[in-house]
């Protein structure tokens, strides 16, 4: 019976417009989303067992990390935050800047933390603007 419910759960999220993503404490990459795809440039498939500095661009240093080792050491029980201007490195090399609304839940024994993903207004325009050989896109 929960096998079955965590797969309806998932074939929903799938269908849902925007990104979801989980990781470990490890900040691996245990499931991806299929709306994370247009976001990331990633397929939700490619994106599962890499690690989450994938995504991050390699001049930001946020404070998300941070929380996960906190969050790993002795996990408080309450839910994270939202962090709502997230540099996000694409596929193509474009960074987009998204909202990430972060929670986290034990399951098997591990803790795992989940985040839904949502691009902010205006990123579409990045997204669909033409790549430049040997250049970032970053908004301000």
């Amino acid at each position: 019976m929960v096998r079955s419910q965590t797969v309806e759960l998932m074939a929903l999220l799938h269908v849902m417009p925007f990104g979801h993503m989980v990781i470990n404490a490890a900040s691996t990459i245990l499931a991806a989303t299929t709306g994370l795809e247009s976001i990331s440039g990633y397929s939700a498939e490619s994106l599962v067992g890499r690690p989450l500095h994938l995504l991050i661009p390699s001049t930001t240093s946020h404070p998300h990390f941070q929380s996960l080792e906190t969050y790993s050491k002795g996990y408080g029980g309450k839910p994270l935050n939202t962090l709502s201007d997230v540099p996000l490195l694409r596929k193509d090399g474009k960074i987009v800047r998204v909202s990430v609304e972060r929670y986290v839940y034990s399951y098997a024994d591990e803790l795992r933390f989940g985040g839904v993903v949502r691009l902010l207004p205006g990123q579409e325009a990045i997204i669909n603007a033409p790549a430049q050989e040997g250049s970032f896109f970053v908004v301000p």
